[in-house]
């Protein structure tokens, strides 16, 4: 467990370490020195991050790794649950810390955010995507006010001085489902946020219905401020789903990888523009459900994207915890060399795992 003690500690190393963290974590996959146009292979050493013990907050399933990296150390904000599927309980956020990449200690105060009793996050926070303003650490969140399964209909902020907090909630959500019959109707849960020129840009998951076959997509919202969040608008688009808010990443063809759900996404700025990692799922059937895999995308603006031709990039049967259902939920870290991808295998199995890999310049879309 990681005390506030031993986290300077791990800060003050990695500052010494950080131009090699990636590069002695890349060594342990053995992945070939002459990468393809994009090559990702597991790490060795997986899973990275598991249940804690019986009994305890997060000893029944860990998942929906978000990772930031600051100052050489890479954060994993994660959620947790105190019991396994099906009988998973409310869920709650914590926090892990590496040097390298690979060996995470949980802070041994998690969880840092759970749920508050009353209001929109009364019965559960799940998905915590950390990003910073000057001074203030925020960590934006899906929220459940009632039990269920899935993600809720609010996401809601909150604020630190410091990753391991301590966290205040915002008292309002800062996003809500759209008006009854839109695509972002019965669910919204925040993916990841990026610093654009003109603030920030969230890019969040939504749909119909989390429990019926209804497809799942990828919006956007961006802010000033980090406060105020607008979700993106499309005026063309016709229909009474798109009315007030349109998805930014359209569903794959039908049979394909991700004709079934594109959604679930980490982005990254990039010096032509920014390049995306995202969870599709289609219609392969898997032991327990539709196959789940992740597949790459670019955008010059952040908003109209290029899925790669030779997509997914990582999926089923991958690696042995991933034969029976694929890979989910992507976030990822890089430097100048390498990708750090993390992952999860699906909820019956309730670990994280991560894949090093590496993305050639000229990679192109379809």
């Amino acid at each position: 467990m990681l005390s506030r003690g031993v986290l300077r500690a791990l800060v003050t190393r990695a500052m010494v370490v950080g131009s090699i963290i990636l590069l002695v974590g890349f060594g342990q996959t053995g992945l070939a020195s002459s990468p393809e146009r994009i090559r990702f292979v597991p790490a060795r050493c997986n899973p990275v991050l598991v249940p804690g013990q019986p009994g305890a907050w997060d000893g029944g399933v860990v998942f929906l790794p978000k990772v930031v990296q600051m100052e050489g150390v890479v954060y994993m904000f994660y959620t947790g649950t105190s019991g396994a599927v099906p009988e998973m309980g409310a869920q709650a956020i914590g926090v892990a810390a590496s040097s390298d990449g690979l060996v995470f200690s949980k802070f041994d105060r998690n969880p840092l955010l759970e749920a508050t009793g009353t209001g929109f996050a009364a019965y559960s926070v799940s998905e915590g995507v950390p990003f910073v303003d000057g001074d203030t650490f925020i960590l934006l969140y899906n929220a459940r006010s009632s039990e269920g399964h899935g993600p809720g209909r609010f996401i809601g902020q909150a604020t630190a001085p410091d990753p391991t907090g301590p966290w205040t909630h915002d008292r309002e959500p800062m996003l809500t489902v759209g008006p009854e019959g839109a695509w972002d109707c019965g669910f919204v849960s925040p993916n990841c946020v990026v610093v654009t020129d003109e603030g920030y840009a969230l890019y969040y998951s939504g749909g119909k219905s989390f429990t019926s076959g209804e497809p799942r997509w990828l919006g956007m919202a961006t802010s000033p401020d980090g406060i105020n969040w607008t979700k993106y608008d499309e005026p063309q688009t016709m229909g009474p789903a798109f009315v007030e808010s349109d998805p930014v990443l359209q569903l794959g063809p039908a049979g394909s990888w991700d004709s079934l759900a594109a959604w679930e996404a980490s982005v990254l700025k990039t010096e032509t523009g920014y390049e995306m990692f995202y969870e599709g799922i289609g219609p392969v059937d898997t032991p327990i459900g539709h196959a789940v895999q992740i597949g790459y995308a670019t955008s010059v603006d952040g908003i109209h994207w290029l899925k790669y031709e030779n997509n997914p990039v990582l999926g089923l049967g991958v690696e042995p915890l991933a034969e029976s259902f694929g890979v989910e939920v992507p976030t990822v870290v890089a430097n100048k060399c390498y990708h750090y991808l993390y992952y999860g295998y699906g909820l019956h199995i309730g670990v994280i795992g991560v894949a090093l890999g590496t993305v050639s310049e000229g990679v192109t879309g379809e």
